[in-house]
């Protein structure tokens, strides 16, 4: 059986114990800043899904979530299929509604997703129908207690405790 994280550290610093909420802080702090280094190849560890219907209908707080993969949108008029949707500027999600504008107007085969106030925004946006997924790298949360690390590459891990 793997030493947990506290024991690793408690071994590489010398000291006979150390402060549980604090090492996880400090683990968690280590492990989001291997991951913001890591190749893309390793990343993919982290990948994880949010579903998004009519509710909820947006991703909120990112900035804790971690790095945004790709955004997709079921279109129910091409036998179930997601679409990408396609990154605009927040200034222009008005013109995104706007079927007159032919560089941002949004679309069932061709959605749209923008970032404001830390939200993740979907247009036209999800139903019950068609959903919306969100495909992003988890930050990863570390327990002082554990002895891996969940969605995270393995070779990375013995880095956490070394931050910590």
């Amino acid at each position: 059986m793997a030493e947990s994280f506290k024991d690793q550290v408690d071994s590489l610093t010398g000291f006979a114990t150390t402060e549980n909420d604090a090492l996880s802080d400090w683990l968690t702090a280590g492990a989001r800043e291997v991951f913001n280094v890591l190749p893309p190849r390793l990343k993919e560890y982290c990948l994880g899904r949010i579903e998004l219907s009519n509710s909820p209908s947006t991703v909120t707080d990112l900035d804790t979530r971690g790095e945004i993969a790709s955004v997709t949108r079921l279109d129910a008029n091409s036998s179930g299929t997601y679409q990408s949707c396609r990154k605009i500027p927040t200034w222009a999600h008005g013109r995104a509604a706007d079927s007159t504008d032919m560089m941002y107007y949004a679309t069932v085969s061709d959605p749209v997703y923008y970032i404001y106030a830390n939200t993740l925004h979907i247009l036209p946006e999800p139903t019950s129908s068609q959903k919306a997924q969100v495909h992003i790298y988890n930050y990863p949360t570390v327990a002082h207690g554990e002895t891996t690390i969940s969605q995270f590459p393995a070779e990375a891990e013995y880095l956490v405790p070394l931050y910590a």
